[in-house]
Order: structure tokens, then C-alpha cells, then sequence
């Protein structure tokens, strides 16, 4: 009997009453802000859009749903720390471009809110080192098998949220729409005292 052990948590919400609703003036700001190249897309120049004030309402809504997944995984109630935005930036891709596999090395979570349609987040198995044999490029016998399977989120509502582990490879696939992809992300990090020496543990 083969056991799938040690999964990650991904939290994907995109229920057309929860999602977050663009107004016109965010996304205007999104639209006109100041990008630069990255390998295989564009990148905001800023990395605390959600900082901005034309924004707040998205990071709030971003928060609540940070705060929602971490209560599911972690015992924070009676512990004194919380779990904050510690970067957000914007993504934008023209026609056939991507971004290609990836971790998060300075954070604890990660997240994606697509500003328009057609955003697709693969996790794959065979690109991290929490998959079975880390170091070789094994070809499973199963592609079927829970640790060996690559994951699609196909997130095509506009302001829905995808919530994952910051160490988990992960990619977008190739833009296939003629308008310009854009994109939320953003990084979680904890802050405040942790376990029963809180002047060794603070962050």
C-alpha cells in the first residue's frame, strides 16, 4: 500500500460571492503602474502594492483570507504572534509568456489574486524537494499517484485567491488570451513572539 505523506496545504477560494470585486480606479492603478522585465514576464517596480491606498480594500480582503487558512492549519489562538503581508507585487504577461518554476525562499505563504481572467498555477512533484527522491528526475511508473501528479489551479475568476506553502515549486502556465494577463502576488511572513522564551524568538 503506497501513502501520500506529508502533503502541502494549498487553500484555492473562487466562489463567484467571495471573490474580490476590482473597481474600476484599482484597476486603472494596476493597469498604469510602473513595470519592469522579469526572465519571462513583467514585474511592478514596487514590491508593496498593497501597501498603496488604492489597494486597501484588496489588501484587507487578501488578510482575512491569510487569517482564514492559517486558523485551519496552525493553533493561533492562544499564541502571540500573527501572520502579515510582508511583500505584494504585480504581475503582467502578454500573449504566450509565463513564469517558469519557482519557490518563495523569504516567506512562510504565498497567494495569488488574478486581476483578469485566465491564470494557471501548476504545482509539480517533480520540481520540489518535498517530493519522494528530491535530487533525481525519476519517471514514475504512476503519473497518476498523489506524489508524483503535476496540479492545476485554474483560477478564471477575477479576484478569487490561491494560498499555498512559500517553499512549494510552482508556475504559470503560458498566457493564451489576446489582452495582457494581470496578476496580484504576495508574500506572508509571522510576526511576534513565539514558543516560551519570546526575548530568543521574537520577529
Amino acid at each position: 500500500m503506497m501513502y501520500p505523506l506529508f502533503s502541502a496545504p494549498v487553500y484555492f477560494m473562487e466562489e463567484d460571492n467571495d471573490v474580490y470585486n476590482f473597481s474600476q480606479e484599482e484597476l486603472d492603478f494596476i493597469k498604469n503602474s510602473e513595470f519592469g522585465p522579469s526572465r519571462t514576464n513583467s514585474l511592478s517596480k514596487s514590491n508593496q502594492v498593497l501597501e498603496s491606498p488604492e489597494l486597501f480594500g484588496l489588501k484587507e480582503f487578501v488578510q482575512r483570507q491569510v487569517d482564514f487558512y492559517m486558523n485551519l492549519l496552525i493553533r493561533t489562538e492562544d499564541n502571540d504572534y500573527k501572520f502579515e503581508i510582508s511583500s505584494s507585487w504585480i504581475t503582467k504577461s502578454k500573449t504566450s509568456e509565463s513564469h517558469g518554476y519557482h519557490k518563495h525562499l523569504t516567506s512562510v505563504v504565498s497567494g495569488i489574486v488574478p486581476v483578469t481572467p485566465g491564470n494557471i498555477t501548476v504545482f509539480s512533484r517533480e520540481n520540489t524537494s518535498t517530493g519522494p527522491f528530491p535530487f533525481f528526475p525519476f519517471d514514475y511508473r504512476n503519473s497518476e499517484l498523489p506524489f508524483s501528479e503535476n496540479v492545476n489551479f485554474y483560477q478564471k475568476n477575477p479576484g478569487s485567491i490561491l494560498l499555498f506553502p512559500s517553499n512549494v515549486f510552482h508556475s504559470v502556465q503560458p498566457h493564451e488570451l489576446d489582452e495582457d494577463r494581470y496578476s496580484i502576488s504576495f508574500n506572508v511572513f509571522p510576526r511576534g513572539n513565539f514558543y516560551h522564551h519570546p526575548e530568543q524568538t521574537v520577529v
